[in-house]
């Protein structure tokens, strides 16, 4: 019997291929959107278990970051950005810090009791201005702080000197 060419060439032919179809839109976005959640999942995981600690009451945190800037050699504190103990103290409460970029310490707040009165003398910055003698809250100079500090206070023996004095009272009399 013989095979007639155009039944073998039916035969033994691939089907014809059908255009290959796109995924949908949507499913791409399911995708990016399902990695994306569980980034954020595993970065909320790691702020909330091992970047979280708590200041209880009556005690403050001194930070220390561990990279950074180096400091100037007249620079006993560190800014933001800088390598060393960091200026600002944190209060009461909740904070989060990423411990592999910062350290951090946790101590007792000083406390003014009630009829006394704190002076506080910065111990870093720049000297005053001639005539000048004292500053208004600025911890940016060598000076007595001429403000008001009320019972919490961020100073720490480090960069601040803290000398408790009586109150006095002097009565207002009205001429």
């Amino acid at each position: 019997m013989e095979i007639q060419d155009a039944e073998f060439t039916t035969i033994f032919t691939d089907p014809p291929k059908s255009p290959r179809k796109p995924r949908p839109p949507r499913r791409r976005f399911g995708v990016f959107a399902s990695i994306l959640l569980v980034l954020l999942a595993l970065w909320a995981g790691w702020s909330w278990g091992f970047c979280r600690f708590y200041v209880g009451p009556g005690r403050m945190a001194i930070i220390t970051a561990k990279s950074g800037d180096p400091l100037p050699p007249d620079q006993i504190l560190a800014k933001p950005g800088q390598k060393g103990v960091l200026e600002d103290v944190l209060g009461e409460g909740r904070h989060i810090w990423n411990p592999l970029f910062y350290d951090w310490e946790i101590v007792d707040a000083l406390f003014i009791p009630p009829g006394k009165v704190g002076v506080v003398t910065s111990l870093v910055g720049d000297p005053l201005p001639p005539g000048e003698l004292s500053q208004w809250w600025q911890p940016s100079y060598q000076a007595v702080w001429a403000g008001r500090i009320g019972s919490y206070t961020p100073c720490r023996g480090i960069s601040f000197a803290l000398n408790l004095a009586t109150a006095a009272c002097v009565p207002y009399q009205q001429q």
